[in-house]
């Protein structure tokens, strides 16, 4: 009825006191994330620290509230195991240990995205090469989430950087295969200055308006 693996069922139907504790954290919540948690994290613990069930610092009520956490997005599953690790120390519950320890996942995208521009910045090199090597990619998730002590939200972090990143990778190849931009550029920055950054004509439209420049230059001077 859960639609759990049948090994995890086996596990957890193996006595009633095993089926009754899952049926109280899987209750009204997504059952195979409910298994996980029951099957890998607490009775992993319980089995390393040879205790029975009935002795287990972790209430079924209280796994439960760690699971709510984590599917209304307030957790990352990152930061589940440190406060799952929190519960068995005896701090309580889940949602008072976020609370008090200032656990709260970051999903604000534009404190996500700061993140991610500093990162980037401060990495040019390994930025560029990911078009060459996509799964580099991974480095940067990496990195933003060490920066952000676990925090932000991996979803958005991952869209962010796929954004980014590909935003970053189709400017080097448009400098490096477009010597007419290139020129363009170099034009501007040398008729303004320190101040091109702030005036240069963004992209193909910038481009564009020069060479029109030029061709109704040449018109003219074919006309006398």
């Amino acid at each position: 009825d859960y639609g759990v693996s049948r090994y995890d069922a086996g596990v957890l139907t193996a006595d009633a006191e095993s089926a009754t504790f899952y049926e109280t954290v899987a209750k009204e919540r997504d059952p195979k994330l409910a298994a996980n948690w029951v099957t890998q994290e607490l009775f992993g613990y319980l089995n390393k620290a040879e205790l029975e069930l009935s002795s287990s610092p972790v209430s079924a009520v209280q796994l439960g509230g760690l699971i709510d956490l984590i599917s209304g997005d307030v957790i990352s599953g990152k930061i589940a195991k440190d406060v799952f690790q929190r519960m068995i120390d005896g701090e309580g519950d889940p949602a008072d240990i976020v609370e008090k320890h200032g656990l709260k996942q970051v999903t604000d995208t534009g404190a996500i995205e700061a993140i991610v521009d500093e990162v980037i910045a401060a990495n040019p090199d390994q930025a560029a090469a990911v078009k060459e090597k996509p799964k580099s990619m991974g480095w940067f998730v990496g990195q933003v989430m060490k920066t952000s002590g676990g925090k932000a939200n991996p979803q958005a972090v991952n869209k962010i950087l796929r954004d980014k990143l590909g935003r970053y990778g189709s400017r080097q190849d448009q400098a490096a295969t477009n010597p007419f931009q290139n020129r363009a550029d170099a034009i501007v920055d040398a008729k303004l200055g320190k101040h091109a950054s702030q005036h240069r004509i963004d992209g193909v439209l910038g481009y564009a308006e020069l060479v029109g420049d030029k061709i109704v230059g040449q018109a003219a001077s074919h006309q006398r």
